[in-house]
């Protein structure tokens, strides 16, 4: 699923920003890249400052997630 969005991504925005850079010039073009990609940052940013404990240490997220619990946690047996 990752290769497929990755892929898609650079089908739609790679022609647009090459027919940008052509047009204009390779750093317009990369500073537009870096705009359009600026909400995704800021999106692992804000992930990231909300998942920090507060004892300072960092953490590592798992990607992608383990499987969720789905029955309630009994105790030890």
């Amino acid at each position: 699923m990752n290769s497929q969005a990755n892929a898609i991504g650079q089908v739609t925005g790679g022609p647009p920003l090459g027919a940008l850079a052509t047009r204009t010039s390779i750093p317009v073009a990369l500073l537009v890249a870096a705009v359009v990609q600026l909400p995704s940052v800021l999106a692992f940013l804000r992930v990231r400052r909300t998942t920090t404990p507060s004892s300072g240490r960092s953490v590592t997220l798992e990607w992608p997630p383990g499987p969720t619990r789905t029955t309630p946690d009994m105790g030890p047996e």
